[in-house]
C-alpha cells in the first residue's frame, strides 16, 4: 500500500518548532566592539582632515638627511592598538621626483609584525636602499609610504608623505624657493596653494594655478629674513584641489646666519 504524503506550504515535512533561541544558545560569541590592530604612521591626511597642522618633514620617514638623495629611506611604523597585536603589516614605499603630485615608482614591500601598543615591538623600524641609480639621478625625491593590514581598525593614519629641501641664506636678503607642482588626475584642475606658516613674510608666485592632465608648473616660495636674524625656520606648502580635498605639500627648511 502505497502512503501519500501532503506538503505544506512551509519548507520541510516537520512543523515549525515553538522555542524561542536565545543569545546564549550560540556558539560564536563575538566582541563587541572586536579586537584589532591600529598600524599607522604620521599622517598628513589624518591631521587634515581633523584640521590639524600639518608637515612633509614626517617625524616617521628619514631621508634627504642633508637636502640630496644620499640616504636610505627609514621609515618608521608603529601599532597604535592597546589589545592586539599587528601580525604581518605590509609597509610599501614609492617615490617620485621632488615636488607635488609626480608619477610614482615603488621602491619596496616589506612585512613587519608589531606588539600591542605600550608593550616592547609596538614599534618596528624599516631600511628600504635606495638603488645607486635613484642616488645618481635625482638630487632629490619625494617619498610615500603605504600601510597595509587585513583587520586594520583604522585606515586613516595608513598614508605618510615626506617632501623634504632645506638651504641657507643671510640674513636680510630675499630666499627663494622653487619647487614643481604636477597635475597626475585625468582631468583639468585648479590647485590652490598655501603657505602653512606665516615667518619671514612668506609669499608665493601664485596662489591658485590650472593645469591640464600631465601638465607641470613651477612655483616660488619668497621669504625676508630680517636683518640680523641667525635661526633656523620651516615651512609648508600645500596643494588643495578644487573640491577642497588635500593633494599634496612640500616642506623647506630655511637656516639663516648673520
Amino acid at each position: 500500500m502505497e502512503t501519500s504524503i501532503t506538503h505544506s506550504k512551509t519548507k520541510g515535512v516537520c512543523p515549525p518548532s515553538d522555542r524561542k533561541y536565545n543569545k546564549s544558545d550560540c556558539c560564536l560569541k563575538p566582541e563587541t566592539p572586536p579586537k584589532q590592530p591600529d598600524p599607522g604612521m604620521y599622517s598628513q591626511q589624518q591631521n587634515f582632515l581633523a584640521g590639524q597642522p600639518m608637515t612633509w618633514d614626517s617625524p616617521d620617514i628619514t631621508t634627504n638627511l642633508t637636502g640630496g638623495v644620499d640616504e636610505d629611506v627609514v621609515v618608521t611604523v608603529r601599532n597604535y592598538s592597546s589589545d592586539s597585536a599587528a601580525v604581518g603589516v605590509y609597509v610599501k614605499v614609492a617615490y617620485s621626483q621632488f615636488g607635488i603630485g609626480f608619477p610614482r615608482q615603488t621602491l619596496n614591500i616589506l612585512q613587519t609584525n608589531l606588539n600591542k601598543q605600550g608593550l616592547a615591538g609596538a614599534e618596528a623600524e624599516i631600511k628600504f636602499p635606495l638603488p645607486q641609480s635613484v642616488k645618481d639621478e635625482w638630487s632629490n625625491i619625494s617619498t610615500f609610504v603605504t600601510i597595509e593590514h587585513p583587520h586594520d581598525r583604522d585606515d586613516i593614519n595608513n598614508l605618510g608623505e615626506q617632501s623634504w629641501s632645506s638651504a641657507g641664506s643671510k640674513a636680510g636678503s630675499t630666499h627663494q624657493f622653487q619647487f614643481p607642482i604636477y597635475n597626475s588626475l585625468s582631468a583639468a584642475e585648479t590647485f590652490s596653494l598655501q603657505v602653512l606658516e606665516s615667518d619671514w613674510s612668506p609669499g608665493l608666485s601664485t596662489n591658485a594655478i590650472n593645469l591640464i592632465p600631465g601638465q607641470s608648473a613651477n612655483i616660488t616660495l619668497s621669504l625676508s629674513p630680517p636683518a640680523g636674524t641667525n635661526e633656523t625656520k620651516r615651512f609648508n606648502v600645500v596643494a588643495l584641489r578644487s573640491n577642497g580635498q588635500l593633494y599634496g605639500g612640500v616642506f623647506h627648511r630655511l637656516s639663516v646666519s648673520v
